[in-house]
């Protein structure tokens, strides 16, 4: 295959192997006007086959391309860190691949069209492992055959610092762990470390959910939640300090929950 130096109007540049009709045909190097760069595979004047591009915004993408855009297998890095591997069509990600976060967390799944759809597993920073389904980008929950699901949500502080966490799970009569939950988002403590690992549904209906479980404050400090939630607004959150204290309205203290059934 010939070698030729190729310069095009718009202020493109190519070098490398060619066909008859002097198109990029084979291995070479097309640098762009805009400062981004294609080094692999050309076939008629096209990307075809395997190579890298580095644009100039600095993303990088090293793997296959077909008719000029990505497709099959590919891996593209982020100027944030943040990096995808796995299934590419029609220049965009599809299919199953692993998706990772600056700060380490990944998530492994199906894709389509860019978001997660389908079933998955986010990995935290620090190795924690949770099972997710996505619809359309959006998480998606199983009914537990028409029972309402229930969402925490805690907010607290701590060491002077804010922590957030969200957990959702069916609400069903019963104990569960926080095996049992999908927890959504946390930062960046152990959850056990203030809730206790068990929680106890005690009544649900179609429009409301009763719920109990353990809250530690501090070492010294453990106190029970009792929490009634209904659909139509009907809220009540209690707390009894575990020893004998009685029961007091929750709202006024610093910490606050809220959960809420849907």
């Amino acid at each position: 295959m010939a070698q030729r130096t190729l310069r095009f109007k718009n202020g493109d540049f190519y070098k490398g192997e060619v066909n008859r009709h002097m198109l990029a045909h084979g291995s070479g190097v097309m640098n762009y006007n805009n400062g981004s760069v294609y080094e692999g595979d050309f076939k008629n004047g096209i990307r075809f086959g395997a190579g890298k591009f580095t644009g100039a915004d600095g993303v990088v993408y090293v793997g296959c391309f077909r008719n000029d855009i990505p497709e099959g297998f590919g891996r593209v890095s982020y100027p944030d860190g943040s990096s995808y591997e796995g299934e590419w069509r029609y220049g965009g990600i599809s299919g199953k691949g692993i998706f990772t976060e600056p700060d380490g967390s990944s998530y492994e799944g199906y894709f389509k069209e860019g978001i997660k759809d389908g079933r998955g597993v986010y990995t935290t920073a620090d190795g924690k492992r949770i099972e997710q389904t996505y619809v359309g980008g959006q998480l998606s929950y199983e009914d537990g055959g028409g029972l309402p699901v229930l969402t925490i949500t805690d907010d607290c502080r701590k060491s002077g610092y804010f922590h957030h966490i969200v957990c959702r799970f069916v609400a069903k009569v019963g104990t569960f762990c926080y095996r049992d939950m999908q927890i959504l988002e946390y930062d960046p403590w152990d959850c056990t470390e203030v809730f206790d690992h068990t929680f106890r549904i005690t009544g649900v209906s179609d429009d409301s959910v009763s719920f109990i479980y353990k809250r530690h404050l501090t070492h010294d400090d453990e106190r029970e939640e009792r929490v009634y939630r209904g659909k139509d607004g009907a809220f009540e959150n209690t707390e009894v300090r575990l020893g004998g204290m009685e029961l007091s309205e929750f709202e006024d203290q610093e910490e606050s929950i809220e959960v809420m059934c849907e």
